[in-house]
This record gives C-alpha cells, sequence and structure tokens, in this order.
C-alpha cells in the first residue's frame, strides 16, 4: 500500500493565488460500486485502500494509484479502439503510454472519419491499424456507425476512446459498446457542454476550468464522470493559450484513466472488460 503524500500542484498561479488546489476527481468505491462525490483532503501519512481510486487534478497519477487485482496484464492488455477526426493529441498520449512495459492496455485500432487527418499518421507511425471510413459517404448515421461497429468489432476491441471524434453517437453504437465507450472533453463536466467549450469559459469569466474523461451517453457531455483536472484561467489568456493548458492536463489524465480501468480499478455498473 503506497502513502499519498502528493498533492495537486496547479502552478504557477498569479501570485496571492491559491496553490495546491485539490479538485473533485473521482473517487470511486469499488466494493459498493458507487462514486463518493467529494475525495476530502489527505493528511499527511494517510494513504488509501485497494477499494478506492483516488485522482488528484492530473498530475502524473502513477504513484497515486492504488494497486487492486488487476483485470488485464501487460502480457494480456485491454484492446482499446480510438475514434478521431483531427491532429490525434490525446491518440499520441495514449500511444505514448502504452509503449510503458507495465502498461496494460494497448491501442489495436484507430478510426477516422475524416481522411487525410495527422492522426491517421500518428497511429501508423507506431504500427497500428487505421481505417478511414466517411459519415458523408453514408445516408443515415445509424448506417454509417454500424461500420464503425463492424470495424471495431473486427479488431475485438474491449474499450472505445472519442480522442476529438466529432460525431454525435446514436443509440445504436451505444448499445454496441454498452458503458465501454470514454470520451475526454475540455471542460469541468457539467459546465460548458459542446464543441466550443474552451471558448465558453473565457466568455463567462472563470477562473478555474479543466478537463474530463466521461462515459459516454446518448447526451451531450452528459456521461458518468470518470476524472477530472483543473487548470487555471490567466488574465490575458485567449482560446488558443487556455486551449493548450487544458490539452496537456487531458494528455495526463486519459492514458491513466484507461490504464485504471484495464487494472480494474474503476469500477462501474457495467463496466465489465
Amino acid at each position: 500500500m503506497r502513502n499519498l503524500e502528493r498533492r495537486t500542484n496547479l502552478s504557477p498561479f498569479p501570485k496571492g493565488g491559491t496553490r495546491g488546489i485539490l479538485l473533485r476527481v473521482c473517487a470511486i468505491n469499488l466494493v459498493a460500486n458507487r462514486e463518493i462525490p467529494f475525495a476530502p483532503p489527505l493528511k499527511k501519512g494517510e494513504g488509501c485502500n485497494s477499494n478506492t481510486l483516488f485522482v488528484w487534478g492530473a498530475n502524473d497519477m502513477t504513484d497515486l494509484i492504488c494497486e487492486s487485482e488487476a483485470t488485464r496484464t501487460p502480457a494480456s492488455p485491454l484492446r482499446v479502439g480510438v475514434l478521431v477526426s483531427g491532429n490525434g493529441s490525446n491518440l499520441q498520449a495514449l500511444l505514448d503510454y502504452s509503449e510503458r512495459r507495465s502498461c496494460r492496455f494497448k491501442v489495436v485500432s484507430v478510426i477516422s472519419n475524416c481522411p487525410g487527418v495527422f492522426a491517421l499518421e500518428r497511429a501508423q507511425r507506431s504500427n497500428v491499424p487505421t481505417q478511414v471510413i466517411e459519415h458523408q459517404k453514408f445516408t443515415t448515421r445509424e448506417e454509417f456507425e454500424q461500420n464503425l461497429i463492424q470495424a471495431l468489432i473486427g479488431h475485438s476491441v474491449d474499450v472505445v476512446v472519442l480522442a476529438g471524434f466529432m460525431r454525435m453517437l446514436t443509440p445504436i453504437f451505444l448499445r454496441a459498446f454498452p458503458n465501454r465507450i470514454v470520451n475526454v472533453h475540455p471542460a469541468l463536466s457539467p459546465s460548458f457542454p459542446g464543441a466550443h467549450a474552451v471558448k465558453d469559459a473565457l466568455k463567462y469569466g472563470v477562473r478555474i476550468t479543466g478537463c474530463t474523461v466521461h462515459l459516454v451517453d446518448e447526451g451531450m457531455d452528459t456521461g458518468r464522470i470518470l476524472a477530472q483536472a483543473a487548470v487555471p484561467v490567466f488574465e490575458g489568456d485567449d482560446e488558443m493559450t487556455l486551449k493548450g493548458r487544458i490539452q496537456t492536463r487531458e494528455h495526463l489524465l486519459l492514458p491513466q484513466v484507461i490504464e485504471g480501468i484495464a487494472r480494474g480499478l474503476i469500477s462501474e455498473k457495467g463496466f465489465s472488460v
């Protein structure tokens, strides 16, 4: 059992601002299968037991994960399919993390609905099978998604990750992978859903925003929260600078949540892979 003495470091805050904020990220009791809404700050010397996962502010979680009986091993990893539409920086974070010898997930398929995007090149460089399934070539969303489903099933995918996939999914796709679709959203859900979350955060003048890793349901970024990370908003920030700061947190948080799923640390009703 490891001691958890590290605190979230949201530096650099403006002079006189708050440091070491612990944001409610995710504390899931794996025995009772219920979420603890707010994780209390740990005092020096306190630890955690194997039944609880605490995610603290999206610094490197490697030292913060409490081991439990793993559902996957490096030799038999969780098989992850990734849907993309653009640059694929979160895909790259998953690919980089999966190169660790101890990693218990593997990206086995990358599918884009847009041809020629850089995410496909990222996957090809890592020898991950890629496929382009253009949504414009289908008359209905359901027909498009049936092709996605068949492609993912063909690679025996356990969990689907949406990494900048700019399409809403219908119940047909959700039923094919029940409680096994994970998305990363550049805001602290339930605030600022949708494609303009960073712009909306600046518009409303919030001082703290962040990113959320959540399960996908039929709503717009409304699925059950798995983990969140806080990001400060600085005076003078524009959409580009704030987006870059949020993405830095996303690149840390997303792969470690997938690793937590692979290790059996994140347990949701129906999330058995």
